[in-house]
């Protein structure tokens, strides 16, 4: 059975730790891989023939985390530490972030979408329970190639937390079989098996702010025909990636100059988007073009 948001609230809600642990963010360093059973350092367990796995189709590094709904009364739930209800951690995160994708089966009739959940605690010596005093919360939809996903976490209290508690869901809706009834068993023969992989998470401690440009990046011609041409002088730019209006990511391509020129005779026409990332994989702009 699928857990609500506030069914995890009571989960979470006895939890009082207090040391605190390197949470292996970006799932680098693995306690377990075998053929059966794998786990990264601090994070739950993930069974090969039902939940998950370690996968080395990363957004970077060697690892990434593939969570999956196969089996319709087996949930697709990966969490930090053994249980729900976290680990140990005491500081005032006011950003959670990470890069994902969410594939679904060729045969699902409906858009399912992925969830994030994110809930700091802190135990109440006066009434002797574990109060939440933070929770971030996100939708995760389809998309085909990583993305970056943000969790904006909201403070009720002014204390600092004693533990956290990180969830992923890999799917939001109950699992339906092509004729749209509810399935109860293997989704892979019905194709409606969904998939989250997920990488570099992370924390942001302050609001977020766009780094500072160096010089202005230029577009042109913008609408374009055939080609595109792309300078950015002086700054730092690592890549830049073509979205369309859906999130989508298109095209890749590594920068070492200060400028590259895009082939977009075989775009369709419409709009897209472009984002200039600098070394530190931070977007420095999204400009945006148009296709005739």
């Amino acid at each position: 059975m699928k857990k609500t948001l506030f069914q995890y609230l009571l989960i979470f809600s006895s939890a009082s730790i207090h040391a605190q642990t390197d949470l292996n963010l970006s799932f680098e360093k693995i306690l377990i891989n075998d053929s059966i059973n794998q786990q990264p350092v601090n994070w739950a367990k993930l069974k090969t023939y039902a939940s998950g796995e370690i996968v080395s189709d990363s957004y970077d590094g060697k690892w990434a985390v593939k969570i999956w709904t196969w089996y319709t009364y087996l949930q697709g739930v990966f969490h930090l530490g053994n249980t729900p209800k976290g680990i140990a951690f005491s500081q005032k995160p006011l950003l959670f972030k990470g890069f994902y994708k969410y594939e679904l089966g060729d045969n699902l009739r409906y858009k399912d979408s992925a969830e994030v959940f994110v809930f700091l605690k802190k135990y109440n010596q006066t009434v002797g329970k574990t109060d939440t005093i933070a929770i971030g919360y996100k939708t995760l939809g389809p998309i085909a190639d990583y993305t970056q996903f943000n969790v904006p976490i909201k403070y009720n209290q002014e204390v600092s937390p004693d533990s956290i508690a990180i969830i992923f869901v890999s799917s939001k809706m109950q699992p339906r079989a092509s004729d749209g009834s509810p399935t109860s068993s293997f989704c892979g023969s019905s194709g409606s098996c969904t998939y989250l992989t997920i990488d570099n998470l992370s924390f942001e401690y302050t609001t977020p702010t766009t780094p500072d440009l160096k010089s202005p990046i230029k577009i042109y011609p913008n609408p374009t025909h055939s080609t595109l041409q792309l300078a950015w002088g002086e700054n730092n730019v690592n890549q830049v990636i073509i979205k369309d209006t859906m999130g989508r990511i298109l095209h890749r391509k590594a920068a070492n100059t200060e400028g590259v020129t895009l082939d977009t005779s075989t775009w369709a026409a419409g709009i897209y988007f472009i984002e200039f990332i600098n070394n530190s994989k931070e977007v420095l702009t999204v400009q945006k073009v148009v296709k005739q």
